[in-house]
């Protein structure tokens, strides 16, 4: 087992524990009564679920690194176990939230994408001749079936495959640390989707805030720096460019963002929609693709350098 079967199996099995805690906090919600009948429905259906899923996934995954399959399936199929699973269960405990007995809510529609997205994960293995995937050897017939120039093409194909694989394995400290900041990436990225069910339940439509001058003061202080500094960077034909073009888009989609959903009133919310698709969405759009440019520019002679080599 390796690559993203590895890495999907370690998410998972970190994942199994969470249930777990989730069987414990319902034993509390029930002891305390803090629930009523259709909350206690969902919250056991959702429970249940992510603990049933995630064995699924792991069954899955044992089968995916048992075929060989070649790796980009193998991503693609844990991404979509991953994701279809927080999206099934998830669902159920978004509705329990902010649902009605006998009504679809948002949450709803989040397990049934989920759904969707376990069936997609799942269809790879129902096609033919997924079982021989990646494990197929050539056999001494079909070997001797090639003409000459045949064989040459495949043996400089197999010497290119060897260099490879050789340099590969000169850099395993490189490669273990890739592996180690997307699991991190992953992990965080589960932890803040969870995290993030919970508040989207919990926050208030309305909260009065201190300092709400200062926070967008600061804000548009920095949005104007950083447009600053990516005109400069620019300008000077600094590598730097493009960091700075990134950190504008990024800012410039958060600062449209916060405009629309903190509005007040239909005054306040039709111009801020405005201003979004007029001035920052745009903008934002343009700093994206300067940044693009800017790294393959950067990118492509050390490319063409290593594809020379």
């Amino acid at each position: 087992m390796h690559g993203a079967v590895k890495l999907f199996t370690v998410i998972a099995l970190f994942s199994l524990p969470t249930v777990m805690y989730g069987g414990y906090s319902l034993l509390r919600l029930l002891k305390a009564r803090k629930l009523n009948e259709f909350q206690l429905t969902y919250f056991r259906a959702g429970h249940a679920h992510a603990g049933v899923l995630l064995v699924l996934a792991l069954v899955v995954l044992d089968v995916v690194a048992r075929t060989g399959v070649d790796p980009t399936t193998q991503w693609i199929i844990g991404v979509l176990l991953v994701t279809g699973v927080l999206a099934q269960s998830g669902g159920m405990f978004v509705h329990m939230a902010i649902g009605k007995p006998g009504t679809w809510s948002a949450g709803n529609t989040v397990t049934t994408v989920g759904a969707v997205v376990l069936a997609a994960a799942a269809r790879p293995m129902v096609e033919p001749g997924f079982e021989q995937r990646g494990g197929r050897v050539i056999t001494d017939a079909e070997l001797r079936s090639l003409s000459a120039e045949q064989r040459r093409v495949l043996a400089r194909k197999l010497a290119a495959l060897a260099e490879t694989d050789a340099t590969a394995d000169r850099t395993p400290n490189l490669a273990r640390r890739r592996r180690t900041v997307l699991l991190v990436a992953v992990l965080s990225g589960v932890a803040l989707a969870l995290w993030t069910l919970r508040l989207g339940a919990d926050l208030p439509a309305r909260y009065l805030v201190g300092h709400w001058d200062l926070a967008w003061v600061g804000f548009d202080l920095l949005l104007a720096g950083s447009i600053a500094a990516t005109g400069m960077l620019t300008w000077r034909g600094s590598p730097a460019r493009a960091g700075a073009s990134f950190a504008t888009a990024v800012l410039l989609i958060c600062d449209a963002w916060f405009d629309v959903s903190t509005a007040a009133g239909s005054t306040d919310l039709v111009t801020s929609v405005l201003s979004a698709v007029l001035v920052e969405l745009p903008l934002a759009a343009l700093a994206g693709v300067l940044a693009y440019r800017q790294l393959r520019s950067l990118v492509a002679p050390a490319l063409g350098a290593h594809a020379r080599v």
